[in-house]
């Protein structure tokens, strides 16, 4: 891509971004706003792989914090929690990011999660936040918020492929320039896309 493509995309986003935040400002709103969905709803498209190379997906979407009554500052924090009923409640999906510029927090992930790293479920999900003064400590607002989620899995096949051949040498001393007679073999594997090794074959080669 080039620069002037990137920086029109780049431009196009931040002006869709200040458009959404002063829309926000005007109606006096507090949330989470997803980026291609707007504020307090989100959907999620997970997917999840079944054969030789099982394994699950996740679908992310960009997020940030709002609230429309505090303006942001260097020193702001905010701290977001998932208190639904459905998460872990000893170690519920969370986020303490800055909240000090441009209207919003930083940029963060939002993904389908019970525990641990933030992430809602599907339904209503009720999010406790607070934002504060890193220094002081102070807290210049909290209170909860509820968000929409929409969250779908789909499967689909997932199968190893075999790579190209590789000349090795079967003698752990010896390259493959300086192989003894009948130690030369030619080796493939088998992969998953992640990198998984299913398979190996080898055959004999002949100089």
């Amino acid at each position: 891509m080039n620069k002037a493509l990137t920086r029109l995309l780049f431009g196009s986003a931040a002006f869709s971004l200040l458009i959404a935040l002063k829309a926000i400002a005007q109606e006096g709103k507090v949330g989470l706003m997803f980026e291609g969905f707007g504020l307090n709803s989100v959907q999620l498209n997970d997917v999840e792989y079944v054969g030789e190379c099982p394994g699950l997906q996740k679908d992310s979407v960009k997020t940030r914090f709002v609230d429309s009554q505090v303006e942001t500052a260097p020193d702001l924090r905010v701290s977001l929690i998932n208190k639904s009923d459905g998460v872990n409640a000893n170690n519920p999906p969370k986020k303490d990011t800055a909240y000090k510029k441009n209207g919003t927090s930083n940029a963060f992930s939002t993904r389908t999660s019970t525990r641990g790293g933030f992430g809602v479920i599907s339904g209503v999900n009720t999010f406790d936040y607070k934002i504060y003064n890193k220094k002081s400590k102070e807290t210049l607002s909290e209170g909860s918020v509820q968000v929409e989620a929409q969250t779908s899995v789909t499967t689909t096949p997932r199968n190893g492929a075999w790579q190209g051949e590789t000349l090795i040498c079967a003698s752990d001393s010896s390259t493959v320039q300086n192989c003894p007679d009948g130690r030369l073999i030619l080796e493939a594997q088998k992969v998953c896309p992640d990198g998984r090794v299913l398979d190996t074959s080898t055959t004999p080669f002949r100089k």
